[in-house]
């Protein structure tokens, strides 16, 4: 969706029509309410580390804001370390930063500490600093904030999503462009926006927050299907009572354990105890029913080919119905009106799941009755003007000066670390210092590989059809002689062509007699070409930037002659370009990849690390779970099976045994199809490792 305002009284139209949620904005009340009592910044001050984390069953403060308050806006989901301290029933002690703390006694001091000072400062106006421990807790910090000041922001609390918001709102990307990992400047500027729209004048929070979900995350919902119980005995009482529900009863109250980690070796001392992937199955369909929110379809089946209803999950979510005398475990949903049951081809696999995931496309086949999608609109990204970063200037000045001594370089490192990137910005930096807001018609790339050739890069013949159906050859001139051509005609300008994977062709085959004349001092001197014979130069407002992967070692096997003529500059991981944190994790890819390059700069040197860039899309740090999911799977994963030649115990020891099994030689996929926490909890173990 582009721009919501162009279209926003179609979409609150619709929105009203078809969604109510007073019951919401009451319980939103009610809690808000609740939580003053509760909590106040008083008892805050005086908190005991029990009243706080999650862990040891009971109501808590953690407890309450994750999985008590959904009305207010929902932070479930993920790791329990986004509470920063919580107890490990499975290992039987607490979790907390050990590396700043002796003991969890001394981090929920400080803990404590810290969140009084996010109060109170965040009341005069003034934000905390990186010393604070809540300073990268998004959720929690954010959330916590707007339950001590409701009228001062609104209950969103995921970076991503607020950016998606402001986005749509038409609040352009150089607005907060610097505040992109910051959850409160996005929150403020979110509200200030919002207030400033007519349409929303008279809007509690609560029902503007479930405006834009709906109406710009709504194709997101998931559809599940849901079996309660064997040929859907307890259907009637999941009918009557507006719910769905599964067994496992013995788990209890789900909403006890900290996280799916904590969850699943619970589940795996009940059920299963000799089939362990059969374990691993299971506990994932229950806590993928666990982690149903509101607005996810609910699709009920009795055996393998009957839909018996279809329904959306209420913002009550979860819920422990120990009343009831089997299957306790229930998900709260409004039951679609007037829906007959139907009957679909056999779906044979699903004697064998009670909860299942569906796509989208077979549930629309099979039912045929849903509404249309909103329309869609048009993406047009209002871009921050051309801006650097310090670093960046600091590491353009230097290839600056590089290049003025050489008159070309190479830029060297692992893959990912954004050479050919860096290449392209120094260009755009440059000619900002020139003045020049156009250098496309200045620069030039090509890309080398091992059918590359002379005749391609300075000149030769090639065959051409003739009018009469045969073959002949005509001289052609090749893509840098062109080039050169083309920067003699304006000297006063520097031009400047890129090399990519300078070192995947045979270069002094390409180069050819040009290597000569790379030399600075060589500029400007005229040589006669072998096939044209005529008189070639390459001006001295030409600079050549090369980049090179390291991974195969091939930059020791350069030609000593071409290593003379050029500079190298080195391009490591950038950590800082990918800090921020991805909300559900609580942790950010530069923490990912910082301990993944650690193991294998011990296994192979610092040239097999891998770089930033994979984290990155559009020149932006990825920041959902399904984003990284996507680049461990086809990015990650691939690259470090080369890293190892397919040992795959060495791939065990880096990514984890969660997501290799060593003994079939293979990946776990189900990590990358199945729950969300499954596959954050297999991240926590690498980042543990």
């Amino acid at each position: 969706m582009g721009n919501l305002l162009q279209e926003l009284d179609y979409y609150i139209e619709k929105y009203n029509s078809e969604v109510d949620v007073s019951g919401q904005v009451s319980k939103a009340e009610e809690l808000l309410e609740e939580f003053k009592n509760k909590y106040p910044l008083d008892h805050f001050k005086q908190m005991t580390l029990g009243e706080y984390a999650l862990g040891r069953g009971g109501e808590t403060y953690s407890w309450w804001i994750e999985y008590h308050s959904d009305a207010l806006g929902s932070i479930r989901g993920g790791n329990a370390g986004k509470h920063i301290i919580y107890y490990s029933k499975n290992n039987e002690e607490w979790i907390y930063p050990t590396s700043q703390f002796e003991n969890e006694s001394a981090a929920w001091e400080k803990l404590r500490n810290d969140f009084v000072e996010l109060v109170e400062r965040f009341g005069n106006g003034d934000n905390i600093d990186s010393t604070n421990l809540l300073f990268r807790a998004n959720m929690l910090k954010t959330k916590t904030l707007y339950l001590f000041y409701p009228k001062k922001l609104l209950p969103v609390y995921s970076v991503a999503d607020m950016k998606l918001f402001l986005e749509a709102l038409g609040v352009g990307k150089d607005r907060w462009i610097n505040q992109k990992d910051d959850s409160i400047a996005l929150n403020r500027l979110l509200k200030e926006t919002i207030d400033q729209i007519n349409q929303f004048a008279g809007w509690h929070p609560v029902k503007i927050m479930y405006f834009l979900y709906y109406t710009l995350k709504r194709g997101q919902h998931r559809y599940v299907k849901i079996a309660p119980g064997k040929n859907a005995e307890f259907w009637p009482e999941c009918d009557a009572g507006n719910y769905i529900s599964i067994g496992w009863d013995e788990l209890g109250d789900l909403s006890k354990y900290p996280d799916y980690h904590e969850f699943k070796a619970a589940f795996q001392k009940l059920y299963y105890k000799d089939n362990l992937k059969k374990a691993s199955e299971k506990a994932n369909e229950i806590w993928l029913f666990y982690s149903l929110e509101p607005g996810d379809r609910i699709v009920v089946n009795k055996g393998t080919s009957q839909i018996l209803a279809v329904g959306t999950v209420t913002s009550e979510g979860y819920e422990y119905l120990d009343h009831l005398p089997k299957h306790r475990h229930a998900v709260h949903v409004k039951w679609d009106e007037g829906f007959t049951p139907v009957s679909i081809p056999e779906q044979k696999y699903w004697a064998f799941k009670t909860v299942y995931e569906l796509s989208e496309k077979d549930v629309k086949k099979w039912l045929g009755s849903f509404e249309p999608a909103a329309p869609q609109e048009g993406t047009d990204e209002d871009l921050p003007g051309v801006s650097f970063t310090e670093k960046e200037e600091a590491f353009f000045k230097r290839m600056n000066k590089v290049l003025e001594r050489k008159g070309q370089c190479i830029l060297y490192g692992p893959p990912g670390t954004g050479k050919t990137y860096s290449a392209r910005r120094f260009i755009e930096w440059s000619f900002s210092q020139l003045g020049l807001g156009q250098s496309k018609e200045y620069s030039e790339i090509c890309t080398f590989h091992p059918s590359y050739t002379y005749e391609d890069f300075m000149e030769g013949f090639k065959p051409i059809s003739t009018k009469q159906g045969q073959v002949s050859f005509q001289l052609e001139n090749g893509i840098f002689k062109r080039f050169c051509e083309q920067a003699g005609e304006n000297r006063q300008v520097p031009h400047y062509f890129i090399i990519d994977e300078l070192n995947r062709g045979n270069i002094p085959k390409i180069f050819g007699e040009l290597i000569t004349m790379l030399e600075k001092d060589k500029r400007n001197v005229e040589i006669l070409l072998p096939q044209s014979k005529e008189s070639f130069s390459i001006p001295e407002n030409v600079y050549i930037i090369a980049t090179m992967n390291t991974s195969d070692r091939s930059i020791k096997l350069m030609d000593a002659a071409l290593k003379r003529r050029f500079a190298f500059i080195e391009c490591l991981p950038n950590y800082d370009v990918i800090d921020e944190v991805i909300d559900e994790l609580a942790y950010s890819p530069a923490d990912i990849l910082t301990k993944i390059n650690q193991k294998l700069i011990e296994k192979g040197g610092r040239d097999r690390q891998i770089g930033q860039s994979y984290f990155m899309q559009s020149g932006e740090q990825i920041t959902t779970i399904e984003q990284l999911k996507e680049v461990v799977e086809f990015e990650i994963i691939p690259l470090l099976q080369e890293y190892c030649f397919d040992n795959y115990e060495e791939l065990a020891n880096i990514l984890g045994d969660e997501f290799v099994n060593v003994d079939e030689m293979s990946i776990n996929t189900d990590m990358f199809t199945g729950q969300d926490d499954a596959f954050i909890n297999a991240i926590n173990n690498i980042l543990k490792g």
